[in-house]
This record gives C-alpha cells, sequence and structure tokens, in this order.
C-alpha cells in the first residue's frame, strides 16, 4: 500500500513524499521517499531528495537496503549552483552475532589516536594532522539526539 504525504500547509518546512507499507500483518516501511516542498524558503537549497529502499532480511524483518540523497544548491534559483548526491548501498547485515567479551570491556572514554594523512582537495600535495577527538563532545545524553555532553 503506497501512503502519500504532504504539508497541511503549503509554506511549512516540512518533507512531502510517500511510503510503501507491506500489506500482510506487518506493516513494514519497504520503500520510502520524501522531498522537499517546493514553495518553502530553506536558504540556498533548490531542491532536496531521499529515498529509502528497506529489504527483508531472514529473520523476517526489514532493513535498510539503500539510500540516496540529492540535493541542488544555488544562490539564485536559476543559474550557477552545484548538485549533490550521495548513494549508499546496505548488505550482508549481522544480527545476532556475539561479540567476545574484549569488545565490550574498556575504558569510559577512548580517544582515537593521531592519524597524518593528506588532503584530498590539494591531492596530496598538503600533509594534515588529524588531531585526536574527545568523543565525550560527540555523544548524546540519554539517548536524546539535540543534547550532547559538553
Amino acid at each position: 500500500m503506497e501512503l502519500a504525504f504532504t504539508p497541511r500547509t503549503k509554506g511549512d518546512l516540512l518533507f512531502e513524499g510517500k511510503l510503501v507499507v507491506t500489506l500482510d500483518g506487518r506493516y513494514a516501511v519497504t520503500a520510502c521517499e520524501l522531498r522537499l516542498n517546493g514553495h518553502i524558503n530553506v536558504s540556498f537549497v533548490r531542491s532536496f531528495n531521499v529515498r529509502l529502499d528497506f529489504a527483508p532480511q531472514p529473520d523476517g524483518r526489514y532493513e535498510l537496503a539503500s539510500s540516496n540523497v540529492k540535493a541542488d544548491f544555488g544562490l539564485t534559483s536559476k543559474g550557477w549552483g552545484v548538485f549533490g548526491e550521495r548513494r549508499v548501498v546496505y548488505r550482508n547485515y549481522q544480527i545476532g552475532v556475539r561479540q567476545p567479551l574484549a569488545f565490550y570491556q574498556g575504558k569510559a572514554l577512548q580517544v582515537a589516536p593521531l592519524k597524518v594523512g593528506f588532503d584530498t582537495l590539494s591531492k596530496g600535495r598538503h600533509r594534515y594532522t588529524k588531531s585526536c577527538i574527545n568523543w565525550s563532545k560527540c555523544l548524546p545524553i540519554n539517548g536524546r539526539c539535540g543534547g550532547y555532553l559538553r
């Protein structure tokens, strides 16, 4: 079954699109298409589209199989701009695989080691040093997406 949705007011900063849902009693989402309404004003964004596809796994659950995000950015509604696309395919899910006990033991705060590499924009002409990451600044508090440790 296909469910279409659109914002009640055309100027609302919400997505419009459709969901494809199974009617086998599980009501699993098999596909999702999202796009920004053309009537809203998002700075420098001409269009933004997301396509998510879900595939059934051997245990009966549906997992994300592919993700495709397309965005068109520009200073004006016509003329020069930048188009970006990101496509990711997910496969070989390993669900229920037990990890060794050492995987779960360790320090409460772990810091990534110092890495030295090449800057891709300068095509390797300049070396950069990636500083250590303090994960305490990146972790959500109590599972909330908005709150972060400082």
